[in-house]
């Protein structure tokens, strides 16, 4: 049995209420359900029920009552000498629940658990002193609860959702400041700035004249953190290095540049330990820097340098910037990104840049902010443009490197052999990666003599790479043959990194064999495992490596095939994995590969708002291409590029290679693609809000789709079509070509197609003032989205579906359904959730129409619904 008491007094059995009798009757059973498991006297009873005042014959009318319970309830009252005891487990009585619950949570599923057990006032009516402070007593509980489960909800970035119940809770308890703080908190982070502002200003007011008070010091500092902005604080650097040793004079020269603030440039030859020296300093000055380390490693001598723009959009991640937020060009992205640093006191870590271009860009320009860049060049310009301090990093001196391998290996294994290791000093040359080697050999075969060491690295070959190349040739030599040509063979692999499946390639399908080798490598440092399952190596390991596997173009090959296949089946968490791997094939890629890859990639890059680099794999694919002379794939590549131009608001370049790929689409007597490309012609118009230049287009891609048969396509631009007579005022002829639309959708099973037109259909009818039919279109539009998992457009369609519930006489339910579309648009990071929950306090969303807003090609003519 259940006992409620979180409300009216019930009891239920099996999901049935129980008879438990009259009102009296029903305090009774609560004042002993309060206690359940426990004695309550009889007088305690008494007082409970009918108070102080109880009339002459009340303990004969409760134990009445008590006797009628027992016929009621399946659990049992019993009499003790002690008082009367409801012998029930006390977590079947909701006070009790809702207090084990809260007792328990870590989640905030738990604490919705808890508050979800609320109906009412609890104890229903009864109104005796007891009843009023168990009231007290649980609606401070309560109180507690919410505010724990509001912490809990913004901490997980749901602060949209959260902005209107908030605000009512503040309104009703306008002196609570725990509350006013986690309202400016998600108002702060709802970019609703100055709301946050004006609601502490009213609080500080309310409490100054009310009570004479200021606000606590906690809100204080809130409200100073939201004046100063609250960025997000990133920790960025690499782990900090095993060992480190000597570098005195360079560690020293970086304090007296860093520690105020400015540029250095330690630089050197490769495998100095610049990439140490850099790290090590700024594990231990991170203290230094309170508003966070941002760390980019340029790739410079790399097959595939990291350039400048890349660079910048993965530092503007670091600070919290999403990727659909990104303004849409390189200026524009440097200026954000200076802004967010100005004031602030950052350490930014350029690892391994090449070019003064490659690095000028990335530069904070903020007073408090030290950037710390490696080289193996010295980088003139920085020194002549920007006044940064060269650091230079020669090799180590002997006794250095004998320092470096007893911190490795012990000072009693280097005692004991001195002879050996001034051969092994002598032989790496004074290179920090080179003794790292040797030490990580070693340290993996202790039994055998630094003497044996020793002689294997004079044996080898002394010249190019200097002792490096001696120190990688004697460490493959100490592998198995099977592992030092999968070594080999990885020198050619695209990308920083390399995953198993690809790994499997270069060693054959026996995975036992491959995982071997790999250990064997990783052993000897050849290889290091830097995530799990990820694979990569030094660059100067790597071009060793390169050298030992001769031509690359075979292995090369094979691999970027082999990422073509796996990205037709793969899902997204499989391109974020090879992203930067994927981006390198593009750059290294045959021409039919990159075609390929460009293809393949569309859509992973348009739903992670990655448009910036799909520009740079759509430009790729128009150069192959055009070598391989085909105008049929250059169309596709040049309405691909535009598509993500069009995302990025770069509209005039966006309609100029939208009108060579029309060109190229005749000229190849391609009309799928002709139809294709006078559909995203439309959606660059709807985009600009010109509906009726969109139609002429869309009119010509229907034509072109019908004379093909190609169904799929049809029913796309139909729903397109109805959205811009929509939009033209014309709602009557939307339902008209939608419901058309709609019956090919069903034909075809097309569930996000229609969704897509479910949802233009609500919008043709709320233009109409028929709220009722566009409410049930919007719902229905919003579980096709739903089972479809676009929630971009499922928080489209809610901001519509308010506009209609409002129309139709139910703001309440409105403005959930905006607060649900504004949670959903923050957690993607799109800037229309500011939109939103600027307009939670209008009658109606400008905007409500959504009108372009989205991808623009998502599938448009491959049998999937198109944005409109």
């Amino acid at each position: 049995m259940e006992f409620r008491l979180l409300g009216e007094i019930e009891v239920c059995a099996d999901g049935r209420e129980v008879d438990i009798g009259h009102t009296k009757q029903r305090y009774v059973l609560a004042a002993l359900a309060v206690d359940a498991g426990r004695s309550v006297p009889a007088d305690t009873l008494v007082e409970r029920v009918w108070g102080a005042g109880a009339p002459r014959g009340a303990k004969d009318t409760m134990r009445a009552y008590l006797c009628r319970l027992r016929q009621a309830l399946d659990t049992p009252i019993v009499r003790r000498a002690a008082g009367y005891m409801l012998a029930a487990d006390p977590l079947t009585v909701d006070v009790h629940r809702f207090r084990h619950l809260v007792a328990t949570a870590r989640t905030e599923s738990a604490y919705a658990s808890a508050l979800d057990l609320w109906r009412g006032e609890p104890l229903g009516r009864l109104d005796t002193d007891w009843s009023t402070q168990v009231r007290a007593s649980l609606a401070r509980e309560r109180k507690e609860a919410e505010h724990a489960h509001v912490d809990l909800l913004l901490a997980d970035g749901r602060h949209g959702e959260m902005i209107g119940t908030l605000i009512a809770r503040a309104e009703a308890d306008p002196f609570d400041e725990r509350l006013a703080g986690q309202l400016m908190l998600a108002l702060h982070r709802g970019d609703r700035r100055a709301d946050a502002l004006s609601h502490f200003a009213r609080l500080r007011r309310r409490l100054a004249d009310e009570l004479g008070i200021d606000p606590s010091s906690a809100l204080q500092r809130l409200f100073r953190r939201i004046v100063e902005g609250d960025a997000v604080v990133p920790r960025q650097l690499p782990p900090r290095p095993a060992a480190f040793t000597g570098r005195a004079e360079a560690l020293a020269a970086l304090d007296s540049v860093l520690l105020p603030g400015r540029v250095a440039v330690v630089h050197g030859p490769g495998g100095v330990g610049k990439t140490w020296l850099a790290s090590c300093w700024a594990h231990h000055h991170a203290h230094r820097y309170p508003d966070g380390q941002l760390y980019v490693n340029l790739r410079g001598f790399d097959p595939s340098p990291v350039p400048a723009g890349a660079a910048i959009r993965g530092l503007l991640y670091g600070l919290g910037v999403s990727p659909a937020a990104l303004p849409p060009d390189p200026d524009s992205q440097v200026m954000l990104y200076r802004s967010l640093l100005a004031e602030r006191r950052v350490l930014l870590v350029l690892d391994d840049a090449r070019t003064v271009d490659q690095v000028e860009p990335l530069l904070p320009g903020a007073a408090g902010c030290a950037t710390l860049i490696t080289s193996r060049s010295g980088l003139v310009g920085l020194v002549v443009r920007h006044g940064a301090r060269p650091v230079p990093l020669g090799t180590f001196s002997p006794g250095e490197s004998a320092l470096v391998l007893t911190s490795h290996l012990g000072p009693v294994k280097v005692a004991a052999e001195p002879r050996a290791v001034a051969s092994l000093v002598r032989d790496c040359a004074g290179l920090p990666l080179a003794l790292g080697v040797v030490a990580g050999r070693a340290a993996l075969a202790p039994a055998l003599p630094l003497a044996a060491l020793a002689a294997d690295l004079s044996a080898a070959r002394l010249d190019g790479l200097d002792g490096l190349r001696a120190v990688l040739a004697a460490s493959v030599a100490a592998v198995r043959p099977a592992a030092a040509e999968l070594f080999a063979r990885l020198g050619h692999a695209p990308g920083p990194d390399i995953g198993a499946a690809a790994l499997g390639l270069l060693a054959g399908p026996d995975r036992a064999a491959l995982m071997l080798s790999l250990r064997e490598l990783i052993d000897v440092h050849l290889v290091e495992e830097h995530r799990m399952g990820r694979y990569r190596m030094h660059d100067l390991v790597r071009l060793y490596a390169a050298e030992l596997g001769g031509d690359p173009g075979p292995v090369r090959s094979r691999l970027i095939d082999h990422y073509v296949r796996a990205a037709q089946a793969a899902g997204h968490s499989w391109f974020e994995d090879e992203h930067e791997v994927l981006l390198s094939c593009v750059e290294l890629g045959g021409p039919r590969q990159v075609v390929a890859l460009a293809g393949e990639m569309s859509d992973y890059l348009n739903r992670s708002g990655r448009w910036h680099d799909r520009v740079t794999v759509q430009e790729a694919a128009i150069r192959a291409a055009v070598r391989l002379g085909d105008r049929g794939a250059e169309a596709g590549a040049r309405r691909g590029l535009a598509a993500a131009q069009i995302c990025l608001r770069a509209y005039g370049p966006a309609a100029e290679q939208l009108a060579v790929a029309r060109r190229l689409f005749m000229s190849a007597c391609d009309r799928a693609g002709l139809a294709g490309a006078h559909r995203t012609t439309a959606a660059l118009h709807a985009r600009q809000h010109r509906h009726a230049d969109a139609l002429v287009h869309d009119e010509q891609s229907l034509l072109l789709y019908v004379s093909l048969g190609h169904v799929a396509g049809q029913a796309t631009v139909l729903n397109a079509i109805g959205w811009h007579h929509a939009h033209l005022g014309r709602p009557e002829v939307a339902v008209d070509r939608c419901t058309a639309a709609l019956a090919l959708h069903e034909r075809l099973d097309d569930e996000l197609g229609r969704g897509l037109t479910r949802d233009t259909l609500g919008f043709a009818y709320h233009l109409r003032g028929d709220h009722a039919a566009a409410i049930t279109h919007f719902e229905q539009a919003l579980t096709a989205f739903r089972n479809c998992g676009d929630r971009f457009q499922e928080a489209e369609t809610l901001r519509r579906l308010g506009a209609s519930l409002i129309g139709s006489g139910a703001p309440a339910e409105g403005r959930e359904a905006w607060r649900r579309a504004a949670a959903i648009l923050t957690g993607l990071g799109h800037p229309a959730a500011a939109d939103v929950l600027q307009d939670l306090g209008r009658t109606r969303p400008a905007g409500v129409s959504g009108q372009g807003r989205g991808p623009v090609d998502r599938g448009a003519g491959r049998g999937k619904g198109g944005h409109r």
